[in-house]
């Protein structure tokens, strides 16, 4: 994030990362494209935390079942 920040004008905030294949990707900015600011960037409404948190959750739960 420090890198990224490096020149941006917007405070930068690292919401989650989540692991996963490319049509999972795909899925999530369709339906976050309201929220979209630019490329991989989006604003972080209380849906959209709420979304990444609970998609973050679910593959803890499966990491620790296998």
């Amino acid at each position: 994030i420090k890198l990224l920040q490096t020149g941006n004008s917007r405070k930068l905030t690292l919401i989650g990362a989540i692991k996963g294949p490319i049509d999972l990707e795909r899925a999530l900015h369709k339906y976050f494209k309201r929220n979209r600011i630019r490329g991989e960037w989006f604003t972080a409404t209380k849906k959209f935390v709420d979304t990444i948190n609970s998609i973050i959750e679910d593959e803890n739960a499966a990491e620790r079942r296998r």
